[in-house]
């Protein structure tokens, strides 16, 4: 049994793995392509070092560096052995891949992908906030192997530093791990050899970029596959509210981060889902991560957006501090 057969099969005792296709369907691949793609799996989750452990950024520590980048000049409190089902399901912070999404979110990012494909679903793929850019490099890996690399751009969305201090979320000492600066995200790209001008960054905070993206655009942008990974209920509005409109009926959108609790991310995603009328439901691929596939057309009823005090408002009794 390979690897990656392993850790999926294992992730798959307590979570729904069986909503994720193991296979490529929208065509055949030769033994090399999937080779290739099993070894870039591997590559960008971390597994192929797996004697380089993992971060446990949940691991209290004495000094104020706890939750810090585990990296090897840091306590070695803050580093355990490998773990094959949390890296499978994106539950550590590995010290050497390029993400921590684990391999049920990464199939489920190349499931998606792959459907459009199938389905001839027109638009782009488009990540926002990617940390070190494995899942979006994975991505754009599996549009060259299905030969879409040429008609589908890929679009990375992140700050690519410091998220400015709000009092919410990660503590302070996890900076030094979360912030990748965009130059070393760009080199990445580099060295997996899946940097050209089909790739596009967009640097900043999504409050900034993505509207100044919504604007720039024609009425001919498509997005066949949107996935966020934005951690608050104010991350998750502006995108939905910006580019919702841009993801095709049959087109994906994917929650990294949504949960199954009463936090900021499903709060958002409840209230736009009832407020804008949207009639899908999500699936679940781990107990943080899902996804749906457009069913409706539905324009954008901007007069629900909330305002920062009304999002605060809106956080006020969540279960969790990301909100």
């Amino acid at each position: 049994m390979s690897h990656q057969k392993r850790l999926l099969t294992h992730a798959g005792t307590d979570w729904p793995y069986k909503n994720i296709s193991d296979k490529i369907v929208s065509r055949s691949l030769s033994s090399i392509e999937q080779l290739y793609l099993d070894t870039l799996e591997m590559a960008v989750t971390g597994s192929l070092y797996d004697e380089a452990g993992e971060c446990h950024p949940d691991r209290k520590a004495t000094n104020p560096i706890a939750h810090s980048s585990c990296i090897v000049t840091e306590p070695s409190n803050l580093v355990g052995p490998h773990n094959i089902y949390r890296r499978a399901i994106g539950l550590d912070w590995p010290t050497v891949g390029h993400t921590m999404i684990g391999h049920v979110r990464i199939r489920n990012f190349r499931y998606a992908i792959d459907q459009v494909v199938k389905d001839n679903v027109p638009g782009d793929v488009a990540e926002l906030g990617v940390w070190r850019g494995g899942a979006i490099i994975y991505a754009k890996g599996v549009l060259r192997v299905l030969g879409q690399e040429a008609s589908r751009r890929v679009h990375v969305f992140d700050a690519f530093g410091k998220i400015p201090k709000t009092g919410r979320g990660y503590s302070a000492g996890a900076d030094s791990y979360l912030s990748v600066p965009f130059e070393r995200v760009r080199r990445t790209f580099q060295n997996y050899g899946l940097l050209d001008e089909h790739v596009t960054f967009h640097q900043g905070l999504f409050e900034q970029t993505v509207p100044a993206f919504r604007r720039a655009k024609t009425g001919l942008l498509q997005i066949a596959v949107l996935r966020i990974d934005g951690n608050f209920y104010s991350s998750y509005q502006t995108v939905l509210y910006n580019m919702y409109e841009f993801v095709p009926v049959g087109g994906f959108l994917i929650f990294d981060d949504v949960g199954v609790g009463d936090h900021g991310v499903m709060r958002c995603w409840k209230d736009f889902k009832r407020e804008q009328r949207i009639p899908d439901e999500l699936i679940y691929v781990t107990k943080e991560a899902a996804y749906f596939r457009k069913t409706v057309e539905r324009q954008v009823d901007w007069h629900f957006f909330r305002n920062a005090s009304q999002v605060k408002e809106r956080c006020k009794g969540s279960s969790g501090v990301m909100c």
